[in-house]
């Protein structure tokens, strides 16, 4: 499986903006704005796009999505 390490290749590898937006379901205006607000996806999205990933052989890492850190003085459960 083939590695992409950017926002942007996964963009690209997923077709584009249009793309992005068909595979997510999400409109053309709020991919764009993943780019401007610091090249990251919604983490909701990741599984859904890391399938599509999946199909055409490749691997993004999930420090592309925007994924919420526990704090460090949170317990676990």
């Amino acid at each position: 499986m083939k590695t992409i390490e950017t926002f942007d290749d996964v963009v690209h590898v997923l077709g584009g903006v249009t793309g992005v937006a068909r595979i997510t379901g999400r409109s053309l205006t709020s991919v764009c704005n993943w780019r401007r607000r610091g090249a990251l996806f919604p983490a909701q999205l990741y599984l859904l796009m890391k399938a599509a990933l999946d199909e055409r052989g490749v691997h993004a890492p999930p420090t592309l999505w925007r994924f919420k850190r526990a704090h460090p003085l949170a317990r676990a459960a």
